[in-house]
């Protein structure tokens, strides 16, 4: 449960970092990205260092489990499957369930990442 105390400091302090000056314009520049985007952007970021530190520190635990297949659902939903970043996420979460449940098929990786996605 720290990881998600963890991933709410890390929020905390990359929102600080960003907020802009209360005198600095309101508006945003021609072309930028949607706020929603941007934040989910970050918020995927700060998801992925999570995953990293639960990797060396807790790997396989349930925390574990869950966020390296929340970070790859939308890792793959971002760049799509073929993309660097989707396989490395892929990779990673298959990692994460194998030091939990041991060797598992291909089949029963989807199932077992979809499941951890629907609870």
């Amino acid at each position: 449960a720290s990881v998600y105390d963890l991933y709410d400091l890390i929020s905390l302090a990359a929102d600080e970092g960003s907020a802009p000056h209360p005198s600095a314009s309101q508006t945003a520049p021609a072309g930028a990205a949607p706020a929603a985007a941007a934040e989910e952007e970050l918020d995927t970021e700060r998801l992925a260092w999570c995953v990293r530190i639960l990797g060396h520190v807790a790997r396989g635990t349930d925390a574990h489990a869950y966020l390296s297949a929340e970070l790859m659902m939308r890792t793959v939903n971002r760049f799509g499957e073929g993309h660097v970043e989707a396989e490395t996420a892929v990779r990673g979460c298959k990692e994460g369930f194998r030091a939990r449940y041991g060797a598992v098929s291909d089949a029963l990786f989807e199932e077992l990442a979809s499941a951890r996605l629907n609870v």
